[in-house]
């Protein structure tokens, strides 16, 4: 069975809506979303959503 990867680090471009998550493999995935209404909410939840379960040494907050 192959075991499952697991989130280890989240990077968060404010200016950019967009995310990129580096698993415990060195994996990274990015997501970017939208300049709609959706997209901000989407955004906010996936923020809200990896704040509330990772540990603030594994969150990278980019404003730039």
């Amino acid at each position: 069975m192959m075991s499952p990867n697991f989130i280890d680090h989240a990077y968060f471009y404010f200016s950019e809506r967009r995310v990129t998550v580096s698993d415990d493999e060195g994996y990274d995935e990015t997501v970017q979303f939208e300049w709609t209404e959706d997209g901000a909410e989407g955004f906010a939840q996936i923020v809200e959503f990896l704040q509330s379960r990772m540990s603030s040494d594994s969150l990278t907050y980019c404003f730039n």
